[in-house]
């Protein structure tokens, strides 16, 4: 709801005329008056998941603002400390869509992408290796089908997850082995899909991430992607003469 309101105020000063910069300036001083000492907000003791999550929206607009203050390289520190040993984001195995995207685009941020290449290289080495032969993307190849394998994959992941983390993979590793988790529920189909199974919304985050990597270590890239100036993540196609 934060980055809604944000937009608002944003998109009635840059396009339709009024001046709320007052406003915009209130919003930045609320949120940086309200950061705890991860770099996010909420009043848990310890770093999470769902904190990064949550936060990633609020930086999308601080990065539209060209807010560039110390709590970037915060954010990125205690994000860092949340990867699993595929250098992934996600409290089980499979990284998921949104999980990845939100901890790397952090990550490879103006402010931080230097100290993160080596991690970040190997997180999209890893999404690419999970590509399925259809050429999309899923949420994870480790939850279902409940065999020898993808358990002893949940079980290392909990075992190898950092000490204050461990009882939130824990729980939520439990959760999704319910038969209610069988296949992933969404909100906008009836449609449920397999965990191991290409969908639109896995795959566009993917690839959002690769071409976040992808102009964040080679800026001439930029113009061979079609990020929009605009808070969020929309995105447009980019026309060539050669198609």
């Amino acid at each position: 709801m934060a980055m809604f309101w944000a937009i608002l105020l944003i998109h009635s000063r840059d396009i339709l005329g009024f001046d709320t910069s007052r406003s915009i300036e209130e919003w930045i001083e609320f949120h940086i008056i309200n950061m705890n000492k991860f770099g996010f907000w909420g009043n848990k003791r310890n770093m999470n998941y769902l904190m990064f999550q949550n936060g990633y929206h609020q930086y999308e607009v601080f990065d539209y603002l060209r807010i560039n203050e110390d709590f970037w390289n915060l954010a990125a520190k205690n994000i860092d400390k949340l990867k699993d040993s595929d250098y992934q984001y996600a409290p089980y195995p499979g990284g998921g869509g949104c999980y990845d995207y939100d901890a790397i685009y952090i990550l490879t941020s103006n402010n931080n992408k230097n100290d993160y290449l080596e991690s970040v290289n190997k997180t999209v080495n890893s999404i690419i290796k999970s590509q399925n032969k259809d050429g999309g993307f899923c949420e994870s190849h480790f939850i279902r089908p409940r065999n020898l394998k993808n358990i002893l994959k949940n079980l290392n992941h909990f075992i190898s997850s950092r000490n204050k983390n461990k009882l939130e993979v824990l729980k939520r590793i439990i959760s999704i082995q319910r038969p209610v988790h069988n296949k992933i529920h969404t909100h906008w189909t009836n449609y449920s899909r397999d965990w191991n199974e290409s969908d639109l919304w896995d795959s566009w985050f993917r690839l959002l991430l690769i071409a976040r990597y992808d102009i964040a270590y080679d800026p001439k890239k930029f113009s061979e992607w079609g990020f929009i100036n605009y808070p969020g993540i929309g995105f447009h196609h980019m026309f060539h003469d050669k198609c």
